[in-house]
């Protein structure tokens, strides 16, 4: 049980530190959850209804906002950051 609330609390306090300036935008957080989960663009594209190239748009959004150059490197800073799960 204490290892989880120490879980718990490195989380919150890594958290504070991190810069809150960056926003996504909803559909770049979806676009960003399901790269998460193994989904390829084409495949996210069909699950929201969307063309490749809006999903290809979120997401190069997401990895610019995020500062970083690669669709693995976005996934992991928007995990490091709890912007998704």
């Amino acid at each position: 049980m204490l290892h989880v609330i120490a879980a718990l609390f490195d989380r919150s306090l890594r958290k504070s530190f991190l810069p809150c300036d960056i926003h996504l935008t909803p559909q770049e957080i979806v676009c960003l959850n399901w790269t998460s989960r193994g989904k390829t663009m084409p495949e996210i594209a069909i699950i929201l209804g969307n063309t490749r190239r809006t999903v290809e748009f979120h997401l190069t959004n997401a990895r610019q906002k995020l500062g970083v150059s690669s669709l693995p490197q976005a996934v992991a800073e928007a995990l490091r950051r709890g912007i998704i799960n």
